[in-house]
């Protein structure tokens, strides 16, 4: 068999623009005979698509027996495994014999059932940590598990979905023209059991999350269940693997992963490897976790990194925050060598290499982007969602108030606005517009005596001359990239854009657009003229 797959560049084979094989079979082999299996890439061709050599001798080429495909289940023609590869794969021990796997809910219809948890009050919201707790059951919205990007052992938990009284508008929900309930797959006894996930298709590697009590999960995101958490734990660590990573690359190329490749997959039956197994994905769970937490777009999310020590320097908070990611992150690359050589070494990675890639969900953050999110926290702060003197959420459900944020900050060092706006201007329009609230909320989060220098590097690490450059011109674009197109802070804007004015959704009011126009946008006409 010869595979001469197109890689999106270069010479093509044949003069055809995507993968092709050619083979010679015989009616009748011998169990004795081996097979002969070639990969001629577009850099081993020439101008007219034929191989530069023949046969061409590269790291994929194998000669094998085709009995060594028989045990495997589907029989894959995976020319490329290495012999321990194909051993492992043919073994009784499989993922299959530890997970229990279910296909997660279907509503029928997203736009209506399911939300960003961001965009819901946090009152009517059961959170997983009550999970088994008397009114867990009483809420309307819950977390949702629903796949996701590439990010191995935690994280991807953006979601909630309309599940109050036992999901009785999802399963109420018709379809007019068939008369049919357009939902299926309720979870049923397996709906807030911890378990672990992952995302059928990818745009890159396989990867899979621990899931802990009191979440949903989605069709996009099935889940697997065991009956022992320390197998949970192992399983986990196996599906994270480079031995995982090789193998699925040979059996899904085209990253669409079928629930029968994970299952299939070899898992070893030694106990104290598994124990040793659930050790490392239990560490490593917790790494992967604290980084995820440490995103303003975490349900666990409780300050921003840059300020976990005050007062200070910016530019010495935000190195400080660099080097803890740095450290989580090759904390978590030495982990999977553990499980790599817990589970016998990597056998063939050399020869799989070309499928290797980096791991998005620790890739550096730059300067630039870590002022950002300072900026971002700071107007939550502005709006009484966060609050410096206290970590988490403070201000998270529909009409909440001054009143409701005094009460769990009584003496509030930054306190929040009272009327909920904040105008966005060109020009210094108002005592306590955005800019005049930021350079505040520096002053206090950082110190007076750092003011002057932390207000440079932060308008210098952004790429503008004057803070308000930021403000007006780029701060809403990127809250809305932030959020997903799901925006918490509201903008109002004048149809030629020279006023502008937020308010945080979970603070409105009926009188907030009242608000806007009679206190600010008229004072701003006023002005003008």
């Amino acid at each position: 068999l010869v595979h001469m797959p197109y890689l999106g560049k270069g010479r093509t084979a044949m003069g055809i623009n995507f993968g092709i094989t050619a083979m010679v079979l015989r009616c009748a082999v011998s169990h004795k005979a081996r097979s002969m299996f070639q990969c001629i890439r577009s850099h081993e061709l020439d101008a007219n698509g034929v191989p530069l050599a023949f046969p061409t001798s590269n790291e994929r080429e194998s000669i094998v027996s085709l009995d060594a495909f028989a045990a495997i289940p589907g029989q894959p023609v995976i020319y490329a495994a290495s012999p321990e590869d194909l051993s492992a794969l043919a073994s009784q021990s499989k993922v299959g014999g530890v997970l229990t796997t279910r296909e997660g809910l279907t509503t029928g219809d997203n736009d209506t059932f399911m939300r960003r948890w961001h965009e819901v009050s946090l009152s009517r919201m059961s959170m997983p940590s009550d999970a088994g707790s008397e009114g867990f059951l009483n809420r309307r919205w819950y977390v949702y598990v629903k796949g996701g990007e590439f990010r191995r052992w935690y994280g991807n938990i953006d979601f909630v979905v309309d599940w109050e009284f036992d999901g009785r508008r999802v399963k109420s929900n018709v379809d007019v023209n068939t008369g049919r309930i357009r939902s299926h797959n309720y979870n049923g006894e397996f709906a807030f059991r911890e378990g672990l996930t992952w995302s059928g298709m990818s745009s890159s590697k396989f990867s899979a999350r621990f899931v802990p009590e009191g979440y949903m999960f989605d069709t996009k995101g099935p889940m697997g269940f065991a009956a022992d958490h320390v197998d949970l734990l192992a399983t986990l660590a196996v599906l994270n693997s480079n031995s995982t990573d090789r193998i699925l690359g040979m059996l899904a190329p085209n990253l669409d992963f079928k629930l029968g490749h994970v299952l299939n997959l070899p898992i070893p039956a030694d106990v104290a490897i598994r124990d040793e197994l659930g050790d490392i994905a239990r560490e490593a769970v917790g790494v992967a976790k604290a980084l995820w937490d440490g995103q303003e777009i975490s349900l666990d999310f409780q300050v921003d990194p840059t300020l976990q020590v005050r007062p200070g320097l910016v530019a010495d908070r935000v190195v400080g925050a660099n080097a803890s990611l740095s450290s989580a992150a090759g904390r978590l690359v030495e982990l999977r060598k553990q499980v790599d050589a817990a589970l016998g070494g990597v056998p063939g990675e050399a020869e799989m290499s070309w499928f290797a890639e980096s791991d998005s969900e620790i890739a550096p953050i730059s300067v630039a982007e870590r002022v950002r999110n300072l900026v971002s926290y700071a107007i939550g702060c502005m709006f009484g969602r966060y609050s410096l003197d206290e970590p988490g959420l403070i201000l998270a459900d529909q009409g909440a108030t001054v009143q409701d944020y005094l009460a769990k900050v009584p003496a509030p060092t930054f306190a929040p606005d009272k009327d909920n706006v904040i105008p966005v201007v060109d020009g210094d329009w108002f005592e306590d517009d955005i800019v005049a609230r930021f350079r505040t909320f520096l002053r206090v989060a950082f110190g007076e005596q750092h003011f002057e220098e932390n207000l440079r590097f932060v308008t210098e690490s952004l790429g503008v001359r004057e803070i308000r450059d930021y403000f007006v011109r780029a701060f809403y674009k990127d809250h809305v990239q932030r959020y997903k197109k799901r925006p918490i802070y509201w903008l109002f804007s004048s149809p030629k854009g020279s006023f502008n004015a937020l308010i945080y959704m979970h603070r409105y009011t009926p009188s907030s657009v009242s608000t806007v126009l009679n206190e600010y946008l008229r004072e701003f006409t006023a002005k003008l003229t």
